[in-house]
C-alpha cells in the first residue's frame, strides 16, 4: 500500500510540474516603446485626459508590457514591472535570487531606493520601480485591476 500512495503522489507532482510548465509558456513579455504609450493603452479610456509621466526605475529591464492569453491571472495583458529583469518572468525561477541584483548588474539598480519606503523601516529599499502618472477621468468612476504575483 505505501508504494501505491508513492506512485500517486509521484503521478500527482508530475501532472502539477506538466501544468505549471505549460500555463508559465502561456506569458509573453514585450519591451517598452514609451511610458506614455504604455499608460495610455491600458488606463486611458475615452475622454480621459492623463498627463505628468514619470518613471522611476530601470526602463530597459524593469518595465514591460505582458500578455498572458491564457486567462490565468485573469488580466489577458497589461502592464508589468518588476524588481529583477520583466524577462525573468517568463520562468523558470528555480534558483535562488532569480532576478536579484545580480541579474541587472549591480544591488541598487533601477531607481534605486525610495525615501518614502525608507521612510517607513530601518532598512533601505533596493531596485525600486515606480510608475506616477495624473489622471482626469471622464467620469465619475475609475476602476483598475491588477494582479500582485511573487515567486
Amino acid at each position: 500500500m505505501g508504494s501505491t500512495i508513492k506512485n500517486i503522489q509521484l503521478g500527482i507532482t508530475f501532472i502539477i510540474l506538466c501544468v505549471s510548465n505549460f500555463s508559465s509558456a502561456q506569458l509573453s513579455i514585450t519591451p517598452l516603446n514609451s511610458i506614455p504609450d504604455l499608460v495610455n493603452t491600458y488606463f486611458k479610456r475615452t475622454g480621459d485626459q492623463i498627463s505628468n509621466f514619470v518613471f522611476s526605475g530601470d526602463s530597459n529591464k524593469g518595465i514591460a508590457e505582458f500578455h498572458e492569453p491564457s486567462g490565468n491571472l485573469e488580466i489577458w495583458s497589461g502592464i508589468i514591472m518588476s524588481t529583477g529583469p520583466v524577462q525573468d518572468a517568463l520562468g523558470p525561477n528555480n534558483f535562488y535570487n532569480a532576478g536579484s541584483g545580480g541579474s541587472f548588474g549591480t544591488g541598487q539598480v533601477g531607481g534605486g531606493s525610495s525615501p518614502l519606503l525608507n521612510s517607513l523601516d530601518t532598512t533601505i529599499s533596493f531596485q525600486v520601480q515606480q510608475l506616477q502618472f495624473d489622471i482626469i477621468p471622464a467620469s465619475s468612476i475609475l476602476i483598475f485591476e491588477y494582479v500582485f504575483a511573487s515567486d
